[in-house]
């Protein structure tokens, strides 16, 4: 492509070199033939096209690199994960070398579960794929959640103890949902049996009014860690209640509270001179509470311990 261009910027240069020869007839009274500065105007203007469309091949075309160009590349790229890694490397620096190796990055989450698929396209044409996992905050968002739950069916049918439960969790590759740890302690594991239903004490025998969730359940439906929400109780956030020889927490809230408690979840967490708007704050009076009354817990009966 280039000896075409070159040949064809030349070639109109040529033409209009040799324009006025062949057409200086003269005619009987000595004046040159009209046509002439017709024929120049347009040798000099497809020259002029000739030469600046090679001028934009030349400046979008990449020139053919030397040897010792392409060593000097190879050995700058060797440089770079030590350079990345460095501890006094800024985080500006970082993001110059991204953006001098990465053109675009698409990332494709494929429903609501924790797998990630990152398309990476290189600058240069290449492009790569990559499967990374986020954090959820459900077991049952986690892909393969059946076969989890199959495998701790059977470990509590054969009367598998919590360590043992969590050893053939992490023996499988199972990992907890929220991403801050990689593998699954006894304690994870115990809280994993009482969610799927699975203790013979997770729940007292208590049959629940209507709008009333266990406060794990609903945790787990709004998506919020089970300590939050304890706090939430604890400050009087959310109607709770104790019942059962435990003292499990049974919160009430209906399709408005659930929104409300969304909201508060999603909202930014106040530090020590801010707090949460009152509208986030305030639960709704249940049908049967008196005006004017708010039903909070105390904060020894939140934080009593089941017996």
């Amino acid at each position: 492509m280039t000896s075409t261009h070159r040949w064809l910027a030349d070639e109109a240069k040529d033409t209009r070199r040799l324009v006025p020869f062949p057409c200086l007839r003269q005619n009987p009274a000595g004046v040159r033939h009209e046509r002439i500065p017709k024929l120049e105007e347009d040798a000099l203007r497809r020259e002029q096209e000739a030469c600046e469309a090679y001028d934009r091949f030349r400046l979008e075309s990449p020139r053919r690199l030397t040897p010792e160009e392409f060593d000097r590349i190879r050995a700058l790229a060797a440089e770079i994960p030590s350079l990345w890694n460095a501890a006094d490397t800024p985080a500006a620096d970082r993001k110059e070398i991204v953006r001098g190796l990465i053109e675009r990055v698409t990332v494709t989450m494929p429903g609501d579960a924790e797998n990630v698929v990152v398309r990476i396209q290189w600058i240069g044409g290449t492009s790569t794929e990559h499967t990374l996992r986020r954090p959820i905050s459900r077991y049952e968002r986690l892909t393969d959640f059946p076969r989890m739950r199959t495998l701790v069916e059977a470990a509590v049918a054969v009367g598998q103890n919590a360590a043992q439960i969590a050893e053939c969790l992490d023996r499988e590759g199972f990992r907890p949902p929220s991403g801050r740890a990689d593998r699954f302690t006894p304690e994870r594991a115990r809280g994993l049996v009482y969610r799927l239903g699975l203790s013979p004490r997770c729940q007292p025998a208590e049959s629940l009014s209507e709008d009333e969730w266990w406060i794990r359940d609903l945790a787990d439906e709004l998506g919020v860690g089970y300590n939050r929400f304890k706090e939430w109780a604890n400050k009087g956030y959310v109607h709770a209640r104790r019942v059962g020889s435990r003292k499990h927490l049974v919160i009430w809230a209906y399709s408005e509270e659930q929104e409300r408690l969304r909201r508060l979840r999603d909202a930014f967490r106040p530090g020590r001179t801010s707090r949460y708007p009152a509208e986030l704050t305030r639960p709704k009076a249940r049908p049967e509470q008196k005006r004017g009354r708010r039903a909070k817990a105390s904060h020894d009966e939140i934080n009593e311990r089941p017996r």
